[in-house]
């Protein structure tokens, strides 16, 4: 009795893990694919030569950096929650098999 309690105590251990970090990776999908999308949209290229063009890629990073700044504090939370992950050994290691850690 005591072998399978100690087997459902471990089970429960790491279902509670993974369960965490995939949460984690599921808070940080929006947000990755929201910066990849400003750095696509602020890195296209232009012809110097036209103004019009330069304008609109200075109008683009001004928004991209208004919308930066709204994130900021979720950024600052889901860092501080990857980073209490991190301290534990079995968190780290599963955290860091997903593809969102960089």
């Amino acid at each position: 009795m005591r072998v399978i309690q100690q087997h459902a105590i471990g089970f429960q251990v790491k279902v509670d893990l993974y369960w965490k970090c995939y949460a984690y990776g599921d808070e940080l999908k929006p947000h990755i694919e929201f910066l990849d999308g400003i750095m696509l949209s602020s890195t296209r290229e232009i012809a110097p030569s036209c103004i019009e063009n330069v304008e609109e890629l200075i109008e683009r990073q001004e928004k991209a950096l208004a919308q930066l700044e709204t994130k900021r504090a979720i950024v600052k939370d889901l860092i501080a929650k990857g980073r209490t992950l991190l301290e534990n050994p079995e968190y780290a290691m599963q955290v860091t098999k997903q593809k969102y850690v960089y």
